[in-house]
């Protein structure tokens, strides 16, 4: 199910909003409609309100957000097959694992937030 998209107060707020469900962009939108890009963005925060600040603010940014994770899917891949290869490396502890399979030094709460994923 979609959105239930609120009433605007203008045709012109309104008009934004259908232009931004298309696929534009905030800054050419706003240029296009001839509206202050700063007014645009303010307008989009708080029509997303409702959301979290990051999920709302990842969608609208260009760049990815955050820091880029030093553990990747291809890490715990190589020391899933480290582990498997050899049944009693199981025991070791997880810094030891990553540091043998993948050449990663990182702390045990990083190594299991990444596990976890």
């Amino acid at each position: 199910m979609g959105r239930v998209r609120p009433e605007y107060k203008t045709p012109k707020k309104s008009r934004f909003f259908h232009l931004l469900e298309q696929g534009n962009n905030i800054p050419t939108t706003a240029r296009e409609l001839k509206i202050d890009p700063s007014t645009a963005w303010r307008w989009t925060k708080r029509f997303y309100a409702n959301e979290p600040e990051r999920t709302t603010r990842k969608r609208l940014a260009i760049k990815p957000l955050g820091r880029p994770r030093i553990i990747t899917d291809e890490h715990i891949k190589q020391m899933i097959q480290w582990i498997t290869r050899h049944y009693d490396r199981r025991i070791l502890p997880l810094e030891t694992i990553a540091q043998e399979a993948c050449g990663i030094k990182a702390k045990y709460l990083t190594l299991l937030r990444a596990w976890y994923r």
